[in-house]
């Protein structure tokens, strides 16, 4: 019962993100325009909601001990707190100290693994999107 309705939900999105983008500006060039990637997005979650809304429900399943449910909220917390500050202190070091914390919260405690890939994601995204894509990505009082 909770896929068919977590699935409902998430096609409802979907189409709210599928209309959303659809009212971005025309672009004036050839190529797809900006409503391209969202759509995109939209038809993949359409089709993964429907997915979930077909497969079975397991009935003995227990859900999350007492440790999963701190470590689940963490997370949460985590992406709020991303969110918050993203605009506050940058980009790259906000998405550095969340990579750091998302790994540590998976149990990921090498240290050349953490700094490698916390270091290794915000550049690879800075340098798509501001110098090949063109696209500004918010820099705030660290960078």
């Amino acid at each position: 019962m909770f896929n068919r309705l977590l699935g409902l939900g998430l096609i409802l999105f979907s189409g709210t993100v599928w209309m959303l983008a659809g009212a971005f500006p025309e672009q004036n060039t050839s190529g797809p325009g900006p409503a391209l990637f969202p759509q995109m997005l939209a038809v993949l979650l359409l089709i993964l909601s429907i997915s979930l809304m077909l497969t079975k429900e397991n009935r003995h399943s227990e859900g999350l001990d007492k440790r999963g449910k701190i470590f689940f909220s963490l997370g949460v917390l985590m992406v709020i707190l991303y969110v918050a500050i993203i605009q506050l202190i940058g980009f790259g070091v906000a998405t550095l100290l969340v990579t750091i914390g998302w790994m540590w919260l998976m149990k990921i405690r090498k240290w050349w693994v953490l700094l490698t890939t916390s270091t290794l994601l915000p550049a690879s995204v800075i340098f798509a999107f501001e110098y090949l894509l063109r696209v500004p990505i918010p820099h705030g009082l660290l960078y």
